[in-house]
């Protein structure tokens, strides 16, 4: 299933499938906002491997006002520095990341 601008697509990760629309991908990492999840506003971020090589390691993003940094909920096996990563890609465009979040749940 997609969908225009962000795509709407059907995603295993970390062994759960949910449909989900991803936001962006920038530097290895996936931002997605799952369609069927809970407040507060945050973001899935998903770091693939080379060649498809290895596991799939998924942290938590929680997402605040555009002024504010977004800050790590969990972390499912990503290495230290590539946290930071995601935190600082996060913090430079979380207004898209707010954006989708409101189309979906309206807040």
């Amino acid at each position: 299933m997609r969908r225009s601008g962000s795509r709407l697509t059907e995603t295993q990760a970390l062994g759960y499938i949910w449909r989900m629309p991803k936001v962006f991908a920038e530097q290895g990492f996936e931002f997605w906002v799952y369609t069927n999840d809970h407040p507060p506003a945050h973001s899935h971020v998903i770091r693939g491997t080379k060649k498809g090589r290895g596991k799939k390691s998924e942290v938590l993003i929680y997402l605040s006002d555009e002024q504010a940094r977004p800050s790590l909920r969990e972390n499912r096996g990503m290495r230290k520095v590539d946290v930071k990563r995601a935190l600082g890609i996060a913090f430079r465009r979380q207004g898209e990341l707010l954006e989708m979040w409101r189309q979906i749940y309206g807040n």
